[in-house]
């Protein structure tokens, strides 16, 4: 006796959910999930099996206990969900007109941390996708950016420039002991 299993899977950071596979554990089974991350597995032995959810650069996510009954669709009433691998950040943050760059505040999403002498940065098992950086040092202008964090892989970027905070005198000079102060 066999029956067949109807689920949903979504991949986070993603409208479209279209091509994570879905494979019945120790089994040939298999489906791959539409756009909407629906999928349909038929012709499942009648028992309690597992599901494996896989995707290129995606942490695989396992469910168990699935019991499957003779002859019925079983519907999932969960949502399964896949995370981007983490990627890395790496980068070197200058103050214009200085050569010594260590100590400049890099925030990138929601981790900080200080550059080194020569002005590098690196972040690892950072999350996947765009964020925003800033950077930021007593006496220069923050600099903010975005970026696209790779899956699985490296954001490099050589060189990015924090330059000096600039600004603007006001004011009134006299002479002691005179009335012209031209």
């Amino acid at each position: 006796a066999r029956g067949s299993l109807l689920g949903v899977a979504s991949i986070i950071g993603r409208l479209d959910h279209a091509g994570i596979t879905v494979r019945l554990e120790d089994s040939e089974l298999k489906t791959i999930t539409d756009a909407s991350g629906s999928f349909q597995l038929e012709n499942i032995p009648v028992g309690t099996h597992a599901i494996l959810l896989s995707l290129e650069n995606h942490q695989s996510n396992e469910l168990r206990g699935i019991v499957i009954k003779s002859e019925e669709t079983n519907s999932l009433d969960q949502l399964l969900q896949l995370l981007p691998l983490p990627g890395n950040f790496i980068g070197t943050f200058l103050r214009e007109g200085r050569s010594d760059h260590s100590g400049i505040s890099v925030t990138l999403g929601g981790l900080t941390a200080l550059t080194s002498d020569n002005g590098s940065v690196h972040f690892d098992n950072v999350t996947a996708g765009p964020l925003i950086f800033t950077a930021s040092s007593e006496g220069f202008k923050p600099y903010q950016g975005s970026i696209e964090i790779p899956a699985n892989g490296s954001f490099i970027h050589p060189d990015f420039i924090i330059k000096q905070a600039r600004g603007s005198l006001l004011g009134v000079a006299s002479i002691i002991g005179r009335l012209d102060h031209a």
